[in-house]
Parts: C-alpha cells; structure tokens; sequence
C-alpha cells in the first residue's frame, strides 16, 4: 500500500463568516517520532483528526468534536453559511460523506468501497472510482456547493463523469437521483452553470497573478482546481456563454504533469500544458474549433527546447498522408505538429473538423524503439466520451 498524507484542512462558509478546522495531532512540528502503528515514513498517515467551527469575526468556537464525527481521515471539507458541514473522507479501501449539523453531530454517514456502494449506484458512480494502492478517488474537478430547493439547504456534488450525489442536510438522507423534482433538476443544473461561470471568470481574472506564483514556485494557485473543473464541466454542461472566456485561457502556459520519454533516439521531456488540453476539449463540445495552441511542450535532456514546435498542422490529413513510410517522431512533430493527445509515446492523436464539417480525430501509432510510425487511422473525436477525462 502506498503511504497517503492527510494535511490540516480548513473551510470557509462561502459568505465568509464561518470557518472550520480539521487537524491532526501528527501534522504538528514537533509530532516526532511516529507513533506505534502509524504506516509510511513522517508527514503520512496522520490519524486523531479534530474538528472545531468558529466565528470567523470573533474567532470564538461554536462546537469542537473528535473522532465522534468520523473514524476515517478528511480529504475535503464543505461548509455552508448556515453551518452544515459536509467531509469526503478517505481510508485506503473506502470513501465516503459525512454530514455534520450546525450543533456538530454527524447525521448521516455514506461509505463506498470496492465491495459495498449503496446507497450509490454500482454502475454510473462506483465504477468510475480509481482506486489504487493509495486509495479511492473520485471528486477531482467535481461541482460541489450548497444549494437551497424549497426552502431546505442541499448539498450537491456533481463528478466529471456528470452523476450527480445529491445530500438533503436537514433529512440527512441521500437523494435518489430518479426521485427528484423537475423543477429541483433545472435549479440544481441553473447552479451548476453559475458555478461555471463564476470560476472561468476568476480563473481569467487570475491568469496574471498565477504566472507570476509560478515563476515564483510559490504553491499552491490559489482556485486553480475549481477553475480547472469550471473548465471541464463547461462543455459537459454546454455553457455556451463561456466560450470567450475559454477562448483566452487556451493559450495559458501554467505546466502541469511532466515525464521523460524516449522520443527518436533521445529521451525528451514532455511536459503537458494544465489549462490548453482541457479548454480544447471543452470548446471542441460546444461545437467551436480551437485556436490550436499546443497541449504540450518538449524538453531536451539538458533541459534545452529540443524542437520548435506549433500547433497541429492546418490542412492535418494532407499533411499526414504525406508523411513517409516508417516516420519517426520527432520527423511527425516538425511536419504534422503537437498532438492533442498523447497516450504515452505509442499512440498520439490529432483532432481536426473535416471539409465536410464532421469532427474526427487522426490516431497514430508507432512501434519499436527509437518509434517509427506505423498505421494512421480517423476515427470519431477522442475528446468525445470519457477516454481522455
């Protein structure tokens, strides 16, 4: 299994006026040496979580508990301006939700593991759980926020697979999503696409500030995990109104996940770009054309641009068909451009809109080392579906 940190975390209400804490005894300086049973080197797996929501004006607390609310360790907190409180928790075999009420008493408890999913179902949410030797996985770019429907406050989460878990607070209960209003579905949707917009908003707002803490090293962006969900959902949720917006997020550079990989006879750094392959497949969906910026950039071994390179070629299957037998890598970046989307070093894929306007995506596949190309084919959008979520 491999050794999980769980940080200190703290929570605002989204008017600012409540704050809540959950800390670990083994998160303080002076927490040394590890304690029997405590698996992983210092700084993972942290245990005796604490809670306490205070006043954010007078600082004073209006309930602390322990244990009592949750066994299992937080990975993320939610609070509402009336103080309900909502805690994804974590173990390595399970996950789940805690709603805790604005006395602090827990009132409802979920758990999901690879064996046990009610009140969830199994196919549409538990099958769209990563687990690993770290754990489960599943909120990453998720809409979550309170929404109130007929006067009671609900808590709604809605995944990057689109499944929406949907809390009554007060009936501390899980709502079926079959069950619920029409009414409720439109103002939950309603919401959802606020929520949207609001963060692509803030995201351009910050785009400055977060190139600036980049070049800083000075982590972590603040809001840039929303701002990345806000992008996504965009074109799951088809927000239209978002698409000048997205537009000038296309080119950010902010540098995400990066590896090294054997790439001609060399091995260059691949390092993707955070904001550039997302807004793509978010305009892609709502039916715009992107402007092209590449989705990754390539390094050298001495750390050196290795090759030039633009955006996918502009006539892409004239381009392509051109290509000569056996191409290598690098020849298919000079000549056809940065892919879209790279499956490893073994399959790239290129998205293009056709003469006739029909959206496809070019799949090419290399073979042996150093790669050469060794089939091409044109199949429907990769940015259609789940394959590159």
């Amino acid at each position: 299994m491999t050794a999980s940190c769980y940080e200190d975390l703290v929570a605002r209400s989204p008017d600012g006026a409540l704050r809540v804490e959950a800390r670990s005894p083994d998160n303080r300086p002076s927490a040394a040496p590890r304690r029997r049973g405590v698996i992983g080197p210092a700084g993972t797996d942290q245990r005796d979580f604490t809670y306490a929501l205070f006043d954010e004006a007078s600082g004073a607390p209006r309930w602390r508990k322990g244990q009592e609310l949750s066994d299992l360790r937080p990975r993320r907190l939610w609070l509402s301006n009336h103080g309900w409180l909502v805690i994804l928790t974590h173990s390595w075999m399970t996950t789940g939700l805690v709603i805790v009420t604005p006395r602090g008493e827990a009132a409802l408890r979920v758990v999901c593991s690879p064996n046990r999913h009610d009140p969830f179902p199994a196919r549409g949410f538990a099958d769209h759980i990563s687990w690993s030797s770290a754990g489960p996985s599943w909120t990453g770019r998720s809409i979550a926020q309170f929404v109130a429907l007929d006067g009671r406050e609900r808590f709604s989460l809605r995944t990057w697979w689109g499944y929406r878990v949907l809390l009554d607070l007060e009936g501390a209960r899980v709502v079926c999503p079959e069950a619920l209003d029409p009414a409720h579905e439109r103002r939950l949707v309603a919401c959802e696409r606020a929520w949207v917009m609001r963060w692509i908003e803030a995201a351009v707002t910050r785009r400055e500030r977060w190139l600036q803490q980049e070049a800083e090293e000075l982590y972590p962006l603040d809001g840039l995990g929303a701002a990345l969900a806000a992008v996504h959902h965009a074109g799951r949720l088809g927000v239209k109104e978002a698409v000048p917006l997205l537009r000038s997020l296309e080119s950010l550079p902010l540098e995400g996940l990066s590896t090294r990989m054997p790439i001609g006879d060399a091995r260059w750094g691949v390092r993707e770009r955070l904001f550039t392959a997302p807004v793509k497949h978010a305009l892609w969906r709502l039916g715009e054309r992107p402007a092209g910026y590449p989705s990754y950039d390539f390094e050298a071994e001495d750390g050196a641009r290795a090759i030039e390179l633009g955006a996918p070629a502009e006539a892409l299957m004239s381009v392509i068909d051109a290509l000569p037998a056996s191409a290598s890598q690098p020849e298919v970046l000079r000549r056809v451009g940065v892919p879209d989307f790279m499956l490893g070093r073994r399959r790239w894929e290129y998205d293009f809109r056709d003469a006739s306007g029909v959206d496809r995506s070019a799949r090419i596949e290399f073979v042996g080392r150093p790669a050469v190309l060794t089939s091409v084919d044109v199949v429907a959008p990769g940015w259609r579906g789940e394959a590159r979520d």
